[in-house]
């Protein structure tokens, strides 16, 4: 059943992507049609004809993305309150195939989210900055606003990640076109701006973060909860809680029909499992269906949620042989949990300092690198501490949660500075040369290395950054890599001191209201 099902699913998902593309790509060439007709009067007509056959969002988006391709940044700017006010009543949420979901809907709203990654992508390399950041509080907005159900699929940390790179990257290209300054000058004025930058997107960002749940174990952070799940574990976790059922097949089954289906299904029936505490519980009343299937879900959820933890769990400790103590192994999961929810919040500064090392402002990187740490040690070192707490207690190590705690949030950071160095490292090589580049990332891998992570099963998260780095980097050099977002590529229009600084404080002034927004 799960591999029909997942099959089903595959096959919908190509047909679906197929039709994004095929759509996508009519509108991008609609958009380069509008930004050459003043030069070929030929184009008018089939130009009018394609832009009349769009819904009325659709068309302002190619309008405006045609005046970005043409480089008349002041008619985009014009044009985007008609835009944003377009797509002021649509979702950008939509319910995925695994849950039910409409394919037809999936489309509508794939094909919308790809028109705002064009337009993020596009808008800051024509200087505007006020209305990328506006676009994409307007995008959380539209989830907010336009809820289509349980199970909906958000979007927003891609669009957002799109417009944020390219804020920061337009950014950096502005400063460094400006004329020569002293260089510690120059990266200090260069860091006060991506501050200001950063924190004003931080504002949408932790908006749509309070919104999103990260881990079905965020529902049992509270102890009163938590108590709740450990008693019911301890109660009825052997043996449905072990190896021999928890497997992957199974638990999508299960989740795929409705845990209570399936409650039901096995009370209908012989199978031995019926025989087990739940079941007989369930049955003579001492147990409700409603706290069963509640229990049952988020215990299925969580495994699939972390299952690389859980095979770390299965291999490495004596505990996993009795279901009754899984909860052992969700209290490692709900401190790794808490963790991701302050790294996911980190996020935005994470995306400044990948955009610092690959442009080769160094100096800044590592200032922005010291920033973090010194704001943020003393919380690690909490997560660190409750760790080792939960070692001793449990008589578990858990090395996949370890490693990840261990980080400190900071060695992410280390990973993109050594991803960054991986291509004049390439060059080098390529021009028989010496490489500085290659020589410091030797170093830092030494470092790394040092400290072995994980439990042997997978490659280290690092090494495995690394690889995908080189074969990116290989097959750009070999022209084997097509950037899709460079197919209709356009020049960054560099700020002036003036201009930049201006659209930065009108950004940070305008904040959360958009007057475009406005039922």
């Amino acid at each position: 059943y799960d591999r029909r099902r997942m099959v089903r699913d595959s096959l919908l998902e190509r047909v679906i992507g197929t039709a994004v593309e095929m759509s996508d790509a009519r509108r991008i060439v609609t958009g380069v049609l509008i930004a050459h007709q003043e030069r070929h009067g030929a184009l008018a007509g089939k130009v009018d004809e394609s832009i009349l056959s769009m819904g009325a969002d659709d068309a302002a988006a190619v309008q405006m993305f045609a005046a970005l391709i043409s480089g008349d940044h002041e008619s985009a700017r014009q044009q985007f309150p008609k835009m944003l006010t377009g797509l002021r009543q649509t979702s950008l949420l939509y319910i995925p195939l695994s849950r039910g979901g409409d394919p037809v809907k999936i489309f509508f709203t794939r094909l919308r989210q790809r028109m705002l990654h064009h337009l993020l992508h596009r808008m800051p390399r024509r200087g505007l900055f006020v209305e990328a950041c506006r676009m994409v509080e307007a995008a959380r907005l539209m989830e907010q606003h336009n809820p289509i159900g349980t199970g909906a699929v958000t979007e927003f940390d891609g669009l957002f990640r799109i417009g944020f790179r390219s804020l920061v990257t337009s950014l950096v290209a502005s400063v460094r076109s400006w004329p020569e300054a002293p260089k510690n000058s120059r990266t200090q004025e260069l860091i006060s701006l991506l501050e200001s930058l950063t924190e004003t997107m931080l504002s949408s960002w932790l908006s749509h973060s309070q919104t999103l749940r990260l881990s079905s174990l965020e529902t049992v952070a509270d102890e009163g909860n938590w108590e709740q799940l450990v008693s019911f574990i301890r109660r009825y976790g052997d043996p449905l809680f072990t190896q021999a059922f928890l497997k992957l097949s199974n638990i999508r089954a299960i989740l795929h029909q409705g845990v209570a289906h399936w409650i039901t299904t096995v009370l209908e029936s012989h199978e031995d499992i019926k025989r087990t505490a739940l079941f007989e519980d369930l049955a003579g009343g001492d147990l409700s269906m409603r706290e069963a299937e509640r229990w049952l879900t988020l215990v299925f959820e969580s495994i699939l949620d972390h299952h690389a933890e859980f095979l770390d769990y299965n291999s490495t400790t004596t505990q996993s042989d009795r279901g009754d103590l899984i909860y052992m192994f969700h209290d490692f999961l709900r401190l790794r949990v808490r963790y991701d929810r302050v790294a996911w919040n980190l996020k935005p500064v994470f995306l400044a300092h990948e955009i610092l090392v690959r442009s080769r402002f160094d100096n800044a990187a590592v200032i922005w690198r010291r920033s973090l740490s010194e704001r943020i040690g003393a919380k690690a070192d909490i997560y660190v501490t409750k760790l080792r707490s939960l070692q001793r207690e449990y008589a578990m190590r858990m090395p996949t949660v370890a490693d990840r705690i261990l980080e400190r949030f900071v060695q992410p950071m280390t990973i993109d500075r050594m991803r960054a160095l991986i291509e004049p490292a390439a060059r080098d090589a390529e021009a028989n040369r010496s490489s500085g580049a290659f020589d410091l990332l030797q170093r830092e891998a030494d470092l790394l290395t040092q400290h072995p992570t994980g439990v042997g099963l997978d490659m280290p998260a690092w090494l495995a950054a690394l690889e995908e780095e080189v074969e990116m980097v290989a097959k750009r050099h070999g022209g084997n890599e097509v950037d899709v977002m460079s197919l209709v590529t356009m020049p960054i229009r560099p700020l002036d001191r003036e201009e930049l600084k201006g659209q930065l404080n009108a950004a940070r002034r305008q904040g959360r209201r958009l007057p475009y927004m406005g039922k």
